[in-house]
């Protein structure tokens, strides 16, 4: 306790600007840091920790990351930081939200009706949705954070996603009258016409999201979050009134949460933008990123709507459960920490003047913190699979090899947003590489998932990822004259 309020006292006090720092204070401040944090949950009084509040320990992180990236964090720096800070907070209280309310219903609705609602919404509501998007949604993240006033930029992603919804709108509706529809077996014709609704509420919370990102409206971003999460709650109280246990009850909720959510984030959108459509030529090129973008979902359906198939192929039940509990208390929780980074990085990126200066800046962060990331997984691992219970015993081969790709699978995600920041030439690149990883996944799935099982399995990923990432250092070296490390 003495030792680390004496180095408490020694990070306050006055010390020389970084550029002057040794690597001796470096190593002392990182040691400082980890005691503080490890220090505040023990139960200390104020004597023992005089200097204890929220500000010294926003203090501490600020100066852990100059630590890490070897330069002091100017204005931007900082509210970069912040504005990652507030977009996690808000992601997990909406997500304490958005998950529970499914658990309650499915608890409630029971499997038959819960899964009814699964193939209505999230499977053709979410796919409907996604061609209504058409990758505007990355669009107007990518095209209006660089501009000052982007009034033609979201205007053009508007127009072109309006477009999109219509006629998926149309074809949707026409298909359901045909005899095309008989292949999803339904059990009735309504599954289409509340996954259509689904699907509309779907895409305009997700555009006017997407829209504040493009914004740098991250405070508005992340109360749209929260939004969208604690009216879960009141909305599935009122749907079950008007439906009772049925599955419209649960569509209702999403639908109703998603469109007070989106209602919310509009309001700022337009007080903010005014829309005009732009000329011809940049209209053509957003529409060309923007499909690249959608296409680009392919490499990601073969890898995580393929995989679960072989899995249930080569596999039995309990080892298919195994694998799903290790990939959920590890893989799950990196995609969805990189969804939080990647929300304000992707439009701090796109907005940068000098992107191959911070592509170095971030594989000096990565290299940094890939082992302490490591340590991290597997540390959650150990406690979930412990929550779970005793059908999932540790096996520290799989501790390791899921800790590794879930760390791989962060880097990647984050430094696979840079080909996205050059425009169509990047965004060609990022489906070409999409592809690419998700049929090397599937042949490796393969091979590795009936040899060794679920290790197996996590092998695929990880050399997926891996040479994921191999192709976009590669891309980025040879396109764009980004060095991995100097320029």
């Amino acid at each position: 306790y003495h030792f680390a309020w004496v180095l408490q006292g020694e990070i306050h006090s006055p010390r020389p600007p970084m550029k002057h720092r040794t690597d001796d204070g470096r190593g002392k401040n990182i040691l400082c840091f980890v005691l503080t944090l490890c220090c505040k949950q023990l139960p200390l009084s104020r004597m023992m920790w005089p200097q204890f509040s929220l500000s010294v320990l926003k203090s501490q992180i600020v100066r852990f990351s100059e630590v890490i990236l070897g330069r002091s964090l100017g204005p931007s720096g900082r509210a970069f930081l912040k504005s990652v800070g507030w977009i996690g907070f808000s992601f997990v209280v909406a997500r304490l939200f958005s998950m529970g309310v499914p658990l309650f219903a499915a608890r409630l609705l029971g499997k038959e009706i819960f899964g009814e609602f699964a193939l209505s919404a999230n499977s053709i509501g979410q796919i409907v949705g996604l061609i209504m998007l058409f990758g505007m949604n990355a669009a107007v993240v990518r095209y209006a954070a660089p501009k000052a006033h982007p009034d033609s930029e979201v205007g053009a992603a508007f127009f072109i996603s309006g477009v999109s919804t219509v006629i998926a709108l149309l074809a949707t509706i026409y298909l359901s009258f045909t005899p095309a529809v008989g292949l999803l077996k339904l059990n009735s014709p309504a599954l289409v016409w509340w996954g259509l609704v689904f699907a509309v509420a779907f895409w305009f919370w997700t555009l006017q999201s997407a829209t504040l990102q493009g914004l740098h409206l991250f405070r508005e971003r992340g109360v749209a979050e929260i939004v969208s999460g604690v009216a879960m709650v009141p909305s599935f109280v009122l749907a079950y009134q008007f439906f009772g246990r049925a599955y419209p009850s649960l569509v209702l909720a999403y639908v109703i949460s998603y469109t007070l959510s989106g209602a919310y984030a509009a309001h700022h959108v337009i007080s903010r933008v005014r829309l005009r459509l732009p000329n011809l030529a940049f209209l053509r090129e957003i529409l060309v990123y923007g499909a690249f973008c959608f296409l680009g979902n392919a490499g990601f359906i073969l890898t995580f709507s393929v995989q679960p198939m072989q899995l249930n192929a080569y596999l039995s039940e309990s080892e298919v459960g195994f694998f799903r509990a290790y990939h959920m208390a590890s893989i799950g929780i990196a995609s969805y920490v990189s969804t939080i980074f990647n929300t304000v990085f992707f439009a701090k990126a796109s907005a940068s003047s000098d992107r191959g200066a911070l592509w170095r800046l971030m594989w000096r962060v990565w290299l940094f913190a890939a082992i302490p990331m490591v340590i991290g997984y597997v540390i959650a691992l150990v406690t979930l699979l412990g929550i779970a219970g005793s059908d999932y015993p540790l096996d520290w081969r799989l501790l390791v090899a899921f800790g590794v790709t879930a760390t791989v699978v962060t880097i990647q995600s984050c430094m696979g947003q840079f080909l996205g920041t050059e425009g169509v030439k990047g965004a060609g690149f990022g489906l070409i590489l999409s592809i690419i990883s998700g049929v090397v996944n599937v042949i490796l799935s393969m091979w590795l998932i009936p040899a060794y099982h679920v290790l197996g399995a996590c092998l695929a990923l990880f050399a997926t990822y891996t040479l994921a990432t191999l192709l976009v250092i590669r891309v980025c070296r040879k396109e764009f004259r980004w060095g991995l490390l100097k320029a």
